[in-house]
Formats: structure tokens, sequence, C-alpha cells
């Protein structure tokens, strides 16, 4: 979300910064049974299974980003972006690209349909071309173009740099429980 606020501010000629972070997190799985853990596997020791946090730019527009390792029908990772004049749902996984619908799972031991998918019974969304979809290959080719090429990065030491900020702002908003200002 970092990187598509920039190109905002690019395409606005603007300079948007990072105003403020507020963020919750917690172990959210810890009151599970072993039963009630039978199809959510997340036994953190020293780190939480949520997160919501909340980016406030400069600009006064803002960014929800939620975080789980306790959500099933496997890995979910989605954007949407709500504009003055415009809706941007982008789905990263699971995508649409090839709906499964299995009745039984016979044959299907060697077969990856998705992340974090204990069954494959019933309608799912595979994962195709996984690397190339989530992006992978892309930001391989671009940190070797940067090499080779000597080109600045898509993503940059800017985004790493504000990217780590609201990581470190996210903790210290929900240990201390405030908004915390950048």
């Amino acid at each position: 979300m970092l990187w598509l606020k920039k190109q905002e501010a690019l395409n606005r000629g603007e300079d948007i910064r990072i105003a403020c972070v507020s963020a919750d997190v917690g172990t959210t799985t810890r009151c599970l049974t072993e039963h009630e853990h039978r199809h959510i596997d997340a036994y953190p020791e020293d780190v939480e299974d949520y997160a919501a946090v909340t980016v406030t730019f400069s600009d006064g527009t803002k960014c929800l980003t939620i975080a789980s390792d306790a959500v099933l029908g496997g890995t979910k990772n989605y954007i949407e972006i709500y504009a003055n004049d415009a809706v941007l749902m982008c789905n990263i996984t699971p995508t649409d690209i090839l709906n499964t619908y299995f009745l039984d799972e016979d044959g299907l031991d060697k077969v990856y349909i998705s992340e974090m998918l204990p069954r494959k019974l019933g309608w799912n969304k595979a994962f195709v071309n996984d690397e190339i979809i989530r992006g992978y290959a892309g930001e391989l080719l671009d940190f070797l173009e940067t090499i080779a090429c000597d080109k600045e990065p898509v993503s940059g030491f800017d985004i790493a740099y504000e990217t780590v900020q609201v990581i470190y702002a996210a903790y210290l908003s929900a240990q201390e429980g405030r908004r915390i200002n950048l």
C-alpha cells in the first residue's frame, strides 16, 4: 500500500507522507482447545497471530491492513481501494484463475492446490503460476535488472525504510495502546 500511495503522490506532484500508525495485535488462538485446533494449525509462541494496522497519511487518507494466521480456507491476500470515483479489488491469493471441485482426495496426494489448505474437498481456488501471480518472479527480475543495468528498483530504499517505520510504530502502538505519530 505504501508503494501505491507513492505512485499517487508522484502522479499528483505532491509529497504525501505517513502521518501516524495505530495497531491492535494479539494471539487469538490461545483460547482454542486441541479439538478446536484441528482446523487451525497456528501455535504462536513468541509472536501474535492477528494484527490490524491503520496507517494515516498526511493527506488524510488511510490504509487498513489486517493479517492473521487463523484463517480457514487457506491463504487470503487482497487489496481493495476505495476512491472518490472508483473501486479497485485485487485478489492476490486466492485468485479466480482456476476453481476446483473434488468429492474426494483420491489421487491428489501430490497435487498442490493452495497454501495453508488442509483438504482439497469441495470448491477451492487453486494457485496457478503462484510465483508469477504473487509477484515473486517480478521481484527477482527487478532485483537482477537493478544490479545488471544500474537502475533504481521499483521498490527502493525509501519504501523499505517506511515499511520498517510502520512495522515498528505498529508494535509500539499495540504495546502502548495509542496512536504513534511519525
